[in-house]
């Protein structure tokens, strides 16, 4: 007999072949299809018996994943692991930054054979109150916070913007060249999100058009 796996509306993967055994029963394991869609609720097993039409049907979920980091609040210089779970197992981990500072990871770090990963790094120079942090996992980026206490950072930052110069974004990164897909700034003063991306189609949308020194950008 087989056991399929429904991955999408009428489309079945085979994920085992067995027997059963002398009394009729039968105990196996599988791994879910790699390509099924995330998050994934109350989908179709079933098992089909050859020869028959006998077949019988539970259901299997797939969670979201998770993504965390903690502690959730320090000072400069704290330690923070990030902690990913309920991915698909061998998933690249590609990036990692904390207010838009890049935080060196192994290189080719991927999520385990349980979908989970933990890289860790310290809290940079940062300016008080909240700051992303941006995981990218696969294709996809998750973005848990960290609350930096404290004010002695927040002169430093400044000192670094007194008289700050403004470089227009396109022409200095020009040289990337198709190796650029998207830039993103966090603005910490008025908590919002602007970003760059090349690809014609979000021309419209583009909210950030200049990098001004002392300012933190992430880069994908």
């Amino acid at each position: 007999m087989s056991i399929n796996y429904n991955i999408a509306t009428d489309n079945f993967q085979t994920v085992a072949s067995i027997f059963s055994d002398s009394t009729g029963g039968f105990t196996t394991t599988f791994q879910v299809p790699l390509d099924v869609t995330i998050p994934l609720t109350s989908d179709k097993v079933t098992t089909a018996m050859s020869g028959t039409s006998f077949s019988a049907t539970t259901t299997h979920s797939v969670t979201v994943p998770i993504v965390t980091g903690g502690p959730t609040a320090g000072t400069t210089g704290t330690a923070i692991t990030i902690t990913g779970t309920d991915f698909n197992a061998f998933i690249p981990v590609k990036s990692l930054s904390i207010g838009g500072v890049q935080v060196e990871i192994p290189i080719n770090m991927t999520t385990d054979v349980d979908g989970k990963f933990t890289p860790s790094g310290t809290v940079p120079k940062l300016e008080s109150g909240a700051h992303p942090i941006l995981v990218q996992v696969g294709d996809s980026t998750y973005t848990p916070t960290f609350t930096l206490q404290g004010g002695s950072s927040t002169t430093g930052t400044t000192e670094l913007n007194t008289n700050p110069t403004i470089y227009q974004l396109t022409q200095e990164l020009s040289p990337l060249g198709a190796n650029l897909m998207r830039v993103f700034h966090f603005n910490n003063g008025n908590k919002e999100w602007t970003f760059y991306d090349p690809n014609p189609e979000f021309a419209p949308f583009i909210t950030l058009t200049e990098l001004v020194t002392g300012n933190p950008y992430w880069q994908r």
